[in-house]
């Protein structure tokens, strides 16, 4: 791309046609980019890029109604690239979860000299706590472990008290365990505790609050399946009743939890001998033991089930998830789900049209009755973000929201809130947390 750099008045660069521009950033009425001239030592300037004219805008302007738009895309964080990314609303603002990629059969080896924490063992994956005001400005990131796991991922819900309850996996004595830590507005740690003892290869966590409390759940690989377990925990995180196998069989790939009234909704994927379940449990509040039968909500022979979510709508919840044809070459498409308040379904399940055609993850933010979707999408071409706005009749369109520049083997690491999404992005090498914020009406 070439642009003008206009430089300071007077200067003899101003007006200078640049070599090289990045960084390209804008809002509703102005952007800003930085600018390389062909000289050394190398100019750069930072360059402000304005509209010359107002001949160009439409005369009238037709939005379709209940489709997202993007509002704003900016970069507000550096990192390593990125394997997950979780967000909560703290007040006015959000507090950003994000957790860099690592390798987790990477062998240890003590360091030589001390880390950024002053420790000889060995660096794993990074999870780092980032406060944002209501405008999206960045305040002092925390880091809470330079040792964290990258292939469990993390799980951030808002907790009683202005505080947020952040569930993740790290090594303790080089075996993987689940950790609870508690956040403060500020992303400072209040309390944190390991919630396991050999809870081997976790691949998924999960966590809600309670009214006291909270139940963190996880799928945990002990003994050669993947099952899903769950601790019920005080406002101190220590657990109030022994840990809960809430399935005896295993092959389990996904699950998300929610609190309904005060009662935990888990749902969960897996994979049977002939076919993929998808299914929701209700837990008891007081021990996170199994209450009930689990019900199940989608069967395929066909097709790969993944991405579960579920979040509290009305008196009931929203269910999506990401199928994906098993033969054929078919592309994965978002479906969605109502629940009633008994956790039934309410109809049968609606498919998301995306653009891309291509889903890979899904998330749901639901206010009320009002719910809206992103999808990660992963068309040939490269990695997008898609939105959907949610009706109570089921129809529903995903609009395209941003391009990525993540390769595509990078896990589609996002989380939906209200008015914003928080990403991964890359550029080469670099890692970004960018936020997206979203019209929705």
């Amino acid at each position: 791309m070439i642009i003008a750099a206009p430089g300071p008045a007077g200067l003899p660069e101003a007006g200078k046609r640049v070599d090289l521009a990045w960084g390209l950033h804008c809002s509703r009425d102005i952007c800003s980019a930085l600018a390389a001239l062909p000289a050394a030592p190398v100019p750069i300037y930072g360059v402000e890029l304005r509209a010359r004219s107002r001949h160009w805008p439409a005369a009238a302007l037709k939005r379709e109604p209940g489709l997202p738009r993007a509002i704003e895309l900016r970069a507000v964080a550096d990192a390593d690239p990125l394997a997950d990314v979780a967000a909560a609303r703290l007040g006015n603002g959000w507090l950003v979860a994000t957790l860099t990629q690592f390798d987790d059969a990477t062998p240890f080896v003590r360091r030589k000299t001390p880390a950024p924490d002053g420790k000889l063992a060995p660096l794993r994956a990074q999870l780092t706590v980032q406060p944002f005001t209501a405008g999206g400005a960045a305040e002092a990131p925390r880091v809470i472990s330079y040792r964290a796991r990258a292939g469990s991922g993390v799980a951030l819900t808002r907790a009683k008290g202005g505080e947020a309850l952040l569930a993740w996996t790290a090594h303790d004595r080089e075996r993987p365990e689940v950790f609870a830590t508690l956040l403060g507005k500020n992303g400072a740690v209040s309390e944190q505790r390991m919630l396991t003892n050999g809870a081997g290869e976790v691949s998924a966590l999960a966590a809600t609050a309670l009214a006291k409390g909270s139940v963190v759940a996880w799928l945990g690989e002990r003994d050669g399946e993947p099952r899903v377990y769950a601790a019920r925990l005080n406002d101190e995180l220590l657990r109030t009743a022994p840990e809960q196998r809430l399935s005896p069989a295993g092959g389990f790939t996904g699950l998300g939890l929610m609190r309904h009234a005060d009662e935990p909704w888990l749902v969960s994927s897996r994979r049977e001998e002939r076919e993929e379940v998808l299914s929701v449990t209700r837990l008891d509040a007081r021990t996170a033991a199994r209450r009930g039968e689990e019900i199940v909500l989608a069967r395929s022979e066909s097709s790969t089930i993944s991405s579960p979510v579920i979040v509290a709508r009305g008196d009931g919840a929203l269910v999506a998830w990401v199928e994906r044809p098993l033969v054929g070459g078919g592309v994965a498409s978002a479906r969605v789900l109502a629940l009633d308040a008994g956790a039934r379904p309410l109809g049968e399940p609606a498919s998301i049209r995306t653009s891309s055609g291509d889903a890979s993850a899904i998330r749901l933010f639901c206010d009320g009755s009002v719910c809206q979707g992103a999808i990660d999408a992963r068309p040939p071409e490269g990695a997008i973000l898609e939105g959907f706005d949610w009706s109570a009749t089921g129809a529903a369109d995903s609009r395209l929201l941003a391009f990525r520049q993540s390769a595509i083997s990078d896990p589609p690491a996002f989380a939906l809130t209200d008015g914003a999404v928080f990403h991964a992005d890359r550029i080469e090498q670099r890692g970004l947390l960018r936020r997206l914020a979203i019209g929705w009406r």
